[in-house]
């Protein structure tokens, strides 16, 4: 999972732990600020952003809250994604799409979608 934020001021929240950064990933549950490892363990990532992003992959089971926009494609294997306008599309395997507008596609094999 990758998270490019746009904005130097945005906070992401990942399972309860605070991080700022311009790039942080989440890769079998290491979470890695601007190339630093920060944490190591969790199966399930929620996430919360605060603030407008770039874009959102999680490769990873877990649900993305972006309290802002998303200029790209938000993305998630299985969990529930909530955003405001997303400028791409909204993919999910298994789970609920809840974001104000979606000017590229959405998708989600099992859950709703409401924009």
């Amino acid at each position: 999972m990758k998270v490019f934020s746009s904005g130097s001021g945005n906070t992401i929240v990942i399972n309860g732990v605070t991080y700022r950064g311009n790039n942080v990933t989440v890769n079998d549950g290491e979470v890695i600020v601007d190339g630093v490892s920060m944490s190591k363990g969790n199966v399930k990532i929620d996430i919360v952003i605060n603030g407008n992003v770039d874009k959102v992959v999680l490769t990873e089971q877990g649900s993305v809250n972006v309290k802002g926009n998303v200029g790209g494609d938000v993305e998630t294997q299985s969990g529930n994604i909530s955003c405001g306008d997303v400028n791409g599309s909204a993919k999910t395997m298994s789970g609920n799409i809840s974001c104000k507008s979606i000017h590229g596609n959405a998708k989600t094999m099992s859950g709703n979608i409401c924009h």
